[in-house]
């Protein structure tokens, strides 16, 4: 069957930059999918590795990763990616809405994150938007299912200007980027996915963002040199062995690859009952960084452009030839969007 007699797009669920996001039905299967178009004037490079990233997800086959069904192209010569149409609500939405999640779920969730990736990143691919937004989760019982999404599209490039960031949906994702990736030396490789994945664990243990930025000039500044303040100083209950790694996967040093971050998170945890009796923040992340901790607590992390290791350093980077914002399946553009930020409380006050 052509992709125009077997799918029937039905609801756009974003624009990006390099193609767009549809839910569609499978008339030959029946049943709901997504359809990830690329655009047509893509570069032979685009084309070449949106093929490859989603072959390699087929090939990887981990529940952590969205199932891709199959690849082609339409009959004006359009590539597509049917993917497994993930339902639940994105971890942003969790985060903002609630309801919370306990915190040792919020680890063991990002380990598997991590072990998908770590498929990727065997096969010199990377995922290059992990992101609160493209972590879809689903309850089925007492089980929660957890959904990678955006292969393929890339995080979007952040352009330089002034202007106000209005859109809460690119805020909540550019705050998550790695260091290389704000300085526009990658748009992915495996460090960056493994600093990303650090971030969003960051976000769901202390209720904030690990950076901060009114304008896009004004993130970007703060992911490459500003503070990241320690798990410690700003949810003190949560500090212990999984908030230590997690400051250590955010500083200059951090982790080389996402296998040695997941299993530090799996022994951390095991020395971290308290997890398991405290619950992720509900509430928007804020645009602005509060007041200064207290002197006393844990020190600020800095991340410097000497500091954070050149892509070149790294093993087989994989990066993308270009990027852009990727939609959340499963949810409205509309439904899916952050609330509107407001500034995070002061850690005493949590």
């Amino acid at each position: 069957m052509s992709f125009e007699e077997r799918y029937a797009l039905q609801m756009p669920l974003g624009e990006t930059a390099r193609g767009s996001v549809w839910s569609a039905k499978d008339n030959r299967e029946g049943k709901t999918v997504a359809i990830v178009l690329l655009d047509e004037d893509a570069s032979d490079a685009a084309r070449a590795h949106f093929l490859a990233i989603h072959l390699a997800a087929k090939l990887t086959s981990h529940p952590g990763l969205v199932r891709v069904l199959e690849t082609g192209e339409t009959a004006s010569g359009q590539l597509y990616a049917a993917l497994e149409h993930a339902e639940g609500e994105s971890l942003r939405a969790r985060l903002a809405h609630g309801p919370p999640l306990r915190l040792d779920v919020a680890v063991r969730t990002i380990i598997e994150v991590l072990e998908a990736l770590s498929g990727l990143h065997d096969q010199d691919l990377a995922h290059g938007d992990v992101s609160p937004g493209n972590l879809i989760l689903r309850e089925k019982g007492s089980r929660l299912s957890k959904r990678l999404v955006g292969l393929g599209i890339g995080r979007a490039r952040v352009r330089a200007g002034e202007e106000p960031l209005d859109d809460e949906e690119q805020l909540g994702e550019l705050a998550f980027m790695s260091p290389a990736q704000a300085r526009g030396e990658v748009v992915a490789d495996a460090r960056s996915d493994t600093f990303s994945a650090a971030a969003v664990l960051y976000a769901a243990l202390t209720g904030a963002p690990p950076h901060y930025g009114e304008t896009l000039d004004a993130l970007r500044d703060d992911v490459i040199d500003g503070p990241v303040w320690s798990v410690a100083q700003v949810r003190p209950e949560a500090a212990g062995a999984v908030a230590e790694v997690v400051d250590r996967a955010l500083g200059p040093d951090g982790f080389a690859t996402a296998a040695e971050l997941a299993e530090a998170l799996r022994t951390a945890l095991l020395r971290s009952p308290k997890l398991g009796k405290l619950e992720t923040p509900v509430g928007p992340l804020a645009r602005v960084r509060p007041e200064a901790p207290p002197g006393d607590a844990a020190p600020a992390t800095r991340k410097t452009k000497a500091a954070f290791p050149k892509p070149g350093a790294l093993p087989k980077p994989g990066a993308l030839p270009s990027a852009a914002a990727f939609p959340k399946p499963g949810a409205s553009p509309k439904a899916a969007a952050m609330p509107s930020a407001a500034p995070f409380p002061k850690p005493g006050a949590m």
